[in-house]
């Protein structure tokens, strides 16, 4: 889980580098929005105030909003911004799989 933390400024950076592209498809754009707006927003299906868990959910939604971005975008742009951000395709499973397996072992 801490790995998946350690690399959200990377991740950030993709979202940003996504958002400004005008390669970038429109679903993918809208994909990353909604993460980010969830991820921000007070309201949440797990509230913020409750420590770890309440950002569990808002990290899994980032990052199924950006796996959701990927697979939008032709296979090559995806790659290009994927490795300027210094992320691999199997980081951002890898992350989902430890985040999820992290809320398993809270709950």
């Amino acid at each position: 889980f801490w790995v998946a933390v350690k690399r959200l400024p990377r991740y950030l950076k993709f979202v940003a580098a996504m958002a400004r592209d005008g390669d970038v498809p429109k679903q993918a754009k809208a994909a990353l929005a909604v993460g980010g707006v969830y991820t921000v927003s007070p309201i949440d299906l797990v509230p913020g105030i409750i420590p770890v868990a309440g950002q569990l959910d808002d990290l899994v939604v980032l990052l199924l909003a950006i796996r959701t971005a990927i697979r939008a975008c032709p296979p090559e742009l995806a790659a290009a911004h994927l490795e300027r951000a210094g992320l691999a395709r199997t980081d951002i499973d890898d992350d989902l799989r430890a985040t999820k397996d992290t809320a398993k072992w809270l709950a």
